[in-house]
């Protein structure tokens, strides 16, 4: 009786784990109204009619087409939006998947400009990768970074007719080892360079896999570039020097960046982010802007920010967020710039900082912005600012100053001045009372006067 209950337990337990691993499906949701195709791993069996991502669902594919298409034959999302899709989307979830075969996977796509987070494609346990982009002859650039090609033994006619493909990047993953059928790979590819300057000609020794690999210049030309991985960090003091080190190059940079929702934040990036990865990275609704200028008025400094729709490497801004940002942050793909470019006006200077920085304590002339949308001075106890920020440096006639800033002709929240000592310090008046929440005027802090503005 204990054996028949006992094989009854492990039936039962056997028959929940698989279905739990059958939870998740792996799913290509085709979205007419955006024209846009997403790939995706989910416990939810979408229909068409259902909604995605804010879009009417107009067909759904699953089976074979997503994890093992067949070999020699288009899959089923192939031969149906050839000629209408712009725009693919791997989302996070699908990274859990293992496709087998990518095969004509975009073949055809010839109005295809855009492939977001290829880097949630799995291809360790791919074995064929032929015709998966023929024939996509808008895309300018492929990140194939985090691509595992070491069981891929066939990729015939991968990239045939990119036409304006300039860019592949790749990384350690990427091997033709075992590739043993690789013709008219890179047939028509007329606008490919390598990360060496190695251009794309038409003879048959150069478009199979024998030119398949990082460019190495003269003494071993390839098409492909290198893409570096790097990472920085807000609370490190030598992002410069790694910034620096990579200057020039392309790079996956892994970026830990808190950015606070709700709330303007200031930002510096060393290298450019243009407005389509920076809704992708920050969100659709992220507002940007760029410091324009600065006036007095009523004896009060007001920061002019205008809005900007990209970031340029090494220039500060402000960003506002309404939801959080997952951080780290990565940017596939992106070339490093060294060097910061400090915004100057009449009143004041806008300065950005790549590194943890120690900033002039106690010196009212600077202000940085903290919580609350709240300008402070940098105190005594805690004058460092971390990375990827910038600070305001207030000078001429504005020194001393209450100061606000505007968006774009209005006023915002930032507006009040306060000294961080005050969080830490306690404060008296001229009479010797403590205070604990001064308003404005004159007090005595660590044996010193104090203006609290």
């Amino acid at each position: 009786m204990k054996k028949k209950y006992l094989l009854f337990i492990l039936a039962s337990l056997f028959a929940i784990t698989q279905g739990a691993w059958a939870a998740e499906t792996p799913q290509v949701i085709w979205c007419e109204s955006n024209t846009t195709l997403y790939f995706i791993n989910s416990e939810t069996l979408y229909e068409a009619g259902d909604t995605y991502d804010g879009q009417t669902v107009t067909n759904v594919y699953s089976g074979e087409d997503v994890t093992a298409s067949p070999t020699y034959d288009d899959p089923a999302f192939t031969m149906d939006l050839w000629e209408v899709c712009t725009r693919v989307v791997f989302d996070k979830s699908f990274a859990s998947v293992r496709p087998t075969s990518c095969c004509a996977w975009f073949g055809g796509f010839s109005y295809l400009t855009t492939i977001e987070g290829l880097e949630y494609l799995n291809t360790s346990e791919v074995t064929s990768m032929n015709d998966m982009f023929h024939g996509c002859n808008k895309l300018t650039s492929l990140d194939l970074s985090n691509f595992n090609t070491a069981k891929v033994t066939q990729m015939i006619a991968m990239f045939n007719g990119c036409r304006a493909l300039e860019t592949i990047y790749v990384s350690d993953g990427w091997t033709v080892e075992n590739v043993t059928e690789s013709r008219l790979m890179f047939d028509d590819c007329f606008s490919l360079v390598g990360g060496q300057g190695t251009a794309w000609t038409r003879d048959v020794s150069t478009i199979d896999k024998t030119y398949a690999h990082i460019d190495g210049g003269e003494s071993n030309p390839g098409y492909l570039t290198q893409l570096f991985n790097i990472a920085l960090n807000e609370n490190f003091d030598d992002n410069s020097a790694t910034i620096s080190e990579y200057n020039g190059k392309p790079c996956k940079v892994t970026l830990a960046r808190a950015i606070v929702p709700g709330s303007y934040n200031t930002l510096c990036l060393p290298f450019d982010v243009d407005n389509v990865l920076l809704k992708e990275k920050f969100g659709e609704d992220v507002e940007l802007a760029e410091l324009s200028g600065t006036h007095m008025e009523n004896e009060t400094l007001y920061f002019d920010f205008a809005p900007a729709d990209a970031i340029t490497a090494g220039v500060p801004y402000l960003i506002y967020v309404s939801d959080a940002v997952e951080s780290p942050i990565t940017f596939n793909a992106v070339t490093v710039k060294e060097g910061t470019q400090p915004v100057t006006t009449s009143l004041a200077d806008f300065i950005p900082v790549f590194d943890v920085t120690t900033l002039d304590n106690g010196n009212e002339n600077i202000l940085f912005l903290g919580a609350n949308n709240t300008l402070y001075y940098p105190s005594t106890t805690s004058g460092a600012m971390k990375g990827f920020r910038a600070y305001f440096e207030v000078k001429g006639a504005a020194q001393g100053a209450k100061a606000m800033v505007m968006m774009d002709n209005s006023l915002t929240g930032v507006k009040t001045i306060l000294n961080e000592n005050l969080q830490n310090e306690q404060v008296f008046d001229l009479q010797g009372r403590m205070v604990t929440r001064p308003a404005k005027g004159l007090y005595i802090m660590n044996g010193k006067k104090v203006i609290i503005k």
